[in-house]
């Protein structure tokens, strides 16, 4: 191959790197935490360019260099995104997704179109890439071809081509001289696009004068006067590329053997192919006329896509590091918003504005799932970052890290609980210990050889780690705050029974879930004196009347409200412990109640119908729970009145799966664990541990466009909050939830009040420690 001229970029390279932080979100709104780092479609239109990630897309304006998130939060109709495509003639982005959807993103409004995502069918629904052709998008499913008017903004026909009109994966598409090509799982077929019959099946034909016509084809394109086929190979960097000339005939692109093919894109004088690890443009001939390996030191080239756009810029979609700008060798500017490495999450933990997420995972019934994801987090300077056996390989046997917490006492320390791994510790953001059978009390499970499972754990008042051991007669184990080991064994209380998540109740007492065979909750009362059993307390608490009263014996979820109530999610909805500390006082009844609520005039048990994945208590001891499939619930303190339903079809909550449910107290904003990933809502309640030394109100001062909840923080909890004007005159009074109170800007009337300053006083329930804040409104 001759080389005409080839640009390496060296770490000599300039770039520059643009970073968005988490967003900071007002009250009552939302906030993703979600992934925006693997960029597998890029698409350019006028003053912007769009790189699709699974959750949502990369906005970047072009004529300031800014640029954002862009996710369900901030309109999208949904996550699960899968294709990004411009129609130039209608100047309008075509979003497809994984389920069907497609939005419309034109220079005034969102359009949501959700006829194929409701439409019953027996194929795939997803839509897996765009080829745009005057006013339409064609769009390659999971089942066969749609053509799309984007101008009349509806459904034009759709192509089934697979043999006998049954449905067919579909790759790409392509058009060359009237003729659509499509790339399937079965062949290369085509059609002739003026064909009248071209709806009717046999129309469609499989191209049988490739080398393999029966295989797998991932990329069509077109290209002067030929087409292109990707044959993917069975390893990294062994992709065939087929070249068809105008005789109908395919040879392969001997140049490119050797080399893996991610996308390519055709234009006047030359082909741009993203390669593993790098990115490279070759002309008619196939030499190879620059050539891409990393954006700048430190960085090295994993695009997925690559697109030549206005004035010989080139869009790179990167599988690690979002939206790359290149508008001449060696410059770039590598677009990467902050956020989490990845969208697994099975519990969260957040301490002092720091949050930590665990990235395991199990089976339903507890098994492993083998995820090497290990835990990421956000610090305080709302950075994020990962630790896994890609960054630390001592962890590369340790799998599945399903639960995490943060010392209360040493922000920089933390806690892993592995699923087979034992426990993980973490100093300053990196592995530190790792502890099992061979330097600890933890116990391997019977019959399972080197598998230690932590399955969920708490710290009590005295800064000790409790923790549940499964599957083993020791289920119970501390790591002390002086660093010593102890376990506990209950006899045939409980004997190698499957653990899951435990707390440590203000009364010391330690509460952990055996979900297998539903077996119940495990009460345990160490007396105080870790080292000495013999006065040792415990027992089973399930659903048999006197023993527990729960509803069902399939515990999922366990918290504990600020009166000291224990909160129980089960298979068939919520009960409450309401004097959890006499469970081990002779003859009292311990049983649990389920909470009565009015549902459209008729009664029925809190939840009744739901499993109930997660509880979460928040400043104004007001209930969060999550579910499984129904979405979120958020509950008056004493459960019996709903404040808020939030599902996937009425707000920007991503899923109705919800893992778990974690409250940042100094904010009060609540972040729900998906099967999706993380969303926040920005609550109104924040914590008591929260209150900061003085009172002060965002935003501050507000401005005259803005009309928002005002938030009023480091109250002390649950104060009398009153507003006046400089002169004294009352226009608000309010009572704070935990040590934030909100105000919409209105006096007691409801007319917006005027221009000027006002004073916010908070009173406690003595009488004592009143604040004062002041807020300014602005013209």
């Amino acid at each position: 191959m001759k080389l005409k001229e080839i640009y390496i970029s060296i770490f000599t390279a300039l770039f520059t790197t643009l970073s968005i932080y988490g967003q900071g979100g007002q009250v009552n709104e939302w906030v993703d935490y979600l992934p925006y780092h693997k960029v597998f479609s890029v698409a350019e239109g006028e003053d912007r360019v769009y790189g699709a990630t699974y959750s949502g897309l990369i906005e970047f304006i072009k004529d300031d260099n800014s640029f954002l998130r862009f996710s369900k939060v901030e309109g999208l109709s949904d996550i699960g995104v899968t294709c990004v495509g411009y129609n130039q003639q209608e100047k309008t982005f075509v979003v497809g997704y994984v389920n069907g959807k497609i939005d419309l993103i034109t220079p005034f409004e969102i359009i949501t179109l959700t006829d194929l995502n409701r439409k019953t069918i027996a194929g795939n629904k997803s839509l897996n890439k765009i080829h745009m052709y005057k006013q339409y998008a064609f769009i390659a499913t999971g089942f066969g071809i749609i053509k799309f008017d984007v101008e009349r903004k509806e459904f034009s026909e759709t192509y089934l081509i697979d043999e006998n009109g049954g449905y067919i994966f579909v790759n790409d598409i392509t058009i060359y001289a009237d003729t659509i090509y499509a790339a399937t799982v079965d062949g290369i077929r085509k059609a002739y696009m003026n064909d009248p019959q071209i709806t009717f099946y046999e129309t469609w034909k499989k191209d049988m004068n490739l080398p393999y016509p029966n295989k797998s084809y991932d990329i069509v394109e077109s290209f002067g006067d030929r087409v292109f086929a990707n044959l993917p190979g069975d390893t990294a960097d062994s992709d065939t590329l087929y070249e068809m000339n105008s005789s109908q005939l395919w040879t392969p692109i001997i140049e490119l053997f050797g080399k893996s093919n991610k996308s390519v894109s055709a234009y006047d004088n030359y082909l741009l192919i993203s390669h593993y690890q790098y990115i490279s443009s070759y002309d008619n001939d196939w030499n190879e006329m620059n050539r891409i390996v990393n954006y700048g030191e430190g960085t090295f080239a994993s695009a997925n896509d690559a697109i030549l756009g206005k004035d010989s810029v080139i869009w790179i979609g990167d599988n690690e590091l979002g939206l790359i700008e290149n508008p001449r060798p060696f410059w770039y500017t590598v677009v990467h918003p902050e956020s989490p490495n990845n969208a697994k999450v099975d519990a969260i933990d957040i301490r002092e504005n720091r949050i930590w997420v665990a990235a395991g995972g199990r089976e339903n019934n507890w098994n492993n799932v083998f995820s090497n994801d290990g835990v990421y987090w956000r610090d305080k300077s709302l950075n994020w970052d990962n630790i896994n056996k890609f960054k630390d390989p001592v962890l590369d046997s340790v799998y599945d890290i399903i639960d995490v917490i943060s010392h209360p006492n040493d922000p920089n320390l933390a806690y892993g609980a592995s699923l087979g791994g034992g426990l993980i510790e973490f100093k300053n953001y990196k592995t530190s210990n790792i502890f099992d059978e061979q330097n600890s009390t933890l116990k391997e499970a019977g019959g399972l050889e080197g598998w230690v499972g932590v399955t969920g754990f708490d710290f009590d008042s005295q800064g000790n780690l409790w923790m549940a051991n499964s599957r083993n007669e020791f289920p119970v184990a501390v790591y002390t705050y002086d660093k010593k080991w102890y376990s506990y064994s209950f006899g045939s209380l409980i004997s190698e029974d499957l653990t899951g998540p435990m707390i440590v109740a203000e009364s010391g007492y330690k509460w952990t879930i055996l979900p297998h065979a539903g077996k119940g909750i495990l009460v345990f009362d160490d007396g105080g004196t870790l080292d000495d059993v013999s006065d040792d307390q415990s027992r089973i608490l399930n659903n048999n009347s006197g023993t527990g009263g729960l509803p069902s014996r399939d515990i999922y979820s366990i918290a504990e409200d600020k009166d000291g109530e224990i909160w129980v999610g089960t298979a068939e909805g919520v009960a409450v412990f309401h004097s959890p500390s006499s469970v081990f006082v002779e003859n009292a009844n311990v049983d649990a109640q389920q909470i009565i609520v009015s549902v459209d005039g008729y009664f029925q048990y809190l939840l009744g119908t739901e499993t109930v994945t997660a509880i979460a208590v928040d400043g104004a001891n007001r209930k969060w729970f999550g579910t499984r499939g129904s979405g979120v619930f958020l509950m008056s303190a004493d459960g019996t009145e709903e404040i808020h339903h939030f599902t996937a079809e009425n707000s920007p909550l991503i899923s109705n799966f919800i893992r778990t449910i974690e409250i940042n107290e100094s904010t009060g904003e609540v972040l729900f664990g998906t099967n999706e990933g993380i969303i926040a809502f920005k609550g109104t309640a924040t914590d008591a541990e929260a209150r900061l030394k003085d009172t002060y109100a965002y935003p501050n001062p507000v401005p005259e466009d803005y009309y928002g909840l005002i938030a009023i923080k480091g109250l002390t909890a649950n104060s009398a909050v009153r507003i006046t004007d400089v002169a004294g005159n009352m226009v608000f009074e309010t009572i704070a939830e935990g040590t934030q109170a909100v105000w919409n800007g209105n006096d007691m009337n409801g007319n917006r009040v005027a221009t000027g300053v006002y004073l916010v006083f908070g009173i406690d329930t003595q009488g004592n420690d009143s604040q004062v804040a002041k807020i300014l409104f602005t013209k």
